[in-house]
């Protein structure tokens, strides 16, 4: 476990550099998985590859707030502020504060 750099990076604590950003209760339970996987061989499935998630997704969060309260003021009939929103490139390149 001493070799394990996942592991002794998990332990660390929350004052050092190096330390985990998440030191929360529940991390304990988790990184008791984590041991246990390693010490058994920490086996890594063929062709598993993580990836980050995103907590807030524009499609799911963002895009229903933005059509049922901004886009009717602004759009390319309308562009209160001269900014439109109706697309991405749009809605960094358009109105009084542009670049936004």
């Amino acid at each position: 476990m001493k070799k394990s750099a996942i592991y002794t990076t998990l332990l660390l604590g929350a004052d050092e550099d190096m330390a985990m950003p998440l030191r929360r209760r529940r991390w304990k339970s988790q990184i008791e998985v984590i041991k246990t996987w390693i010490e058994q061989g920490a086996e890594w499935p063929e062709g598993v590859v993580l990836e980050q998630t995103p907590r807030i997704k524009f499609e799911k969060h963002i895009q229903p707030i933005l059509e049922q309260n901004c886009v009717s003021c602004h759009n390319a009939d309308k562009a209160k502020g001269d900014w439109i929103i109706t697309t991405k490139k749009e809605a960094f390149s358009t109105g009084e504060n542009a670049p936004t």
